[in-house]
């Protein structure tokens, strides 16, 4: 699905005249994918639409892998435009790195066009995330059980996991300072 996603989104940055509507692009970007995704993560009962008064119950707590896929997922429709690394760049003699945008018409700028959809899709996905963060704060305090790890440093319980990993990547965006809006944590 990440894949799909990824190279979905490129397909959207080759000149205009060669791009088309992707509708399983919009369907991943919509607002009721990430709504699912976030019920799935958090094993929330999925109800019809027409049941849709009803607040969503708690079934059980999905596995690990559930939680660090489904957050996966939610960071790669979280991603922008992807840099690819130069490693063959040299002045003077001196190896040095660069990056440039990796786009079909490649290009490092964005028309306005492109880069307005890929902030009003970001700002959705962050939006449709916000009511979820005392779930994931819950999520950092209480993670899935794990057996306790023996270190060089002494016990870890509970371990860190591969989901608190995931938790914080997923929030960092609402710690960075230039997210510009006031968000409750």
């Amino acid at each position: 699905m990440i894949e799909i996603l990824r190279v979905s989104r490129e397909s959207q940055y080759a000149p205009p005249s060669d791009r088309f509507d992707d509708p399983l692009l919009a369907s991943l970007e919509s607002t009721e994918t990430m709504e699912l995704l976030l019920k799935i993560i958090f094993g929330l009962e999925l109800t019809n639409e027409e049941d849709s008064n009803e607040t969503p119950k708690e079934v059980q707590c999905p596995p690990c892998s559930v939680i660090s896929n489904g957050i996966s997922i939610i960071l790669a429709l979280l991603e922008t435009r992807t840099a690819v690394t130069c490693f063959n760049t040299q002045i003077n003699d001196v190896q040095e790195f660069g990056a440039e945008f990796n786009s079909q018409n490649n290009s490092s700028e964005m028309s306005t066009e492109d880069a307005a959809k890929q902030k009003a899709t970001l700002n959705a996905i962050l939006d449709g995330i916000v009511p979820w963060l005392p779930k994931f704060t819950d999520l950092l305090v209480n993670p899935p059980a794990l057996a306790p790890m023996n270190t060089t440093a002494g016990l870890l319980d509970p371990p860190l996991g591969l989901t608190r990993l995931h938790v914080a990547k997923l929030i960092f965006p609402y710690l960075a300072p230039t997210t510009k809006s006031s968000i409750p944590l």
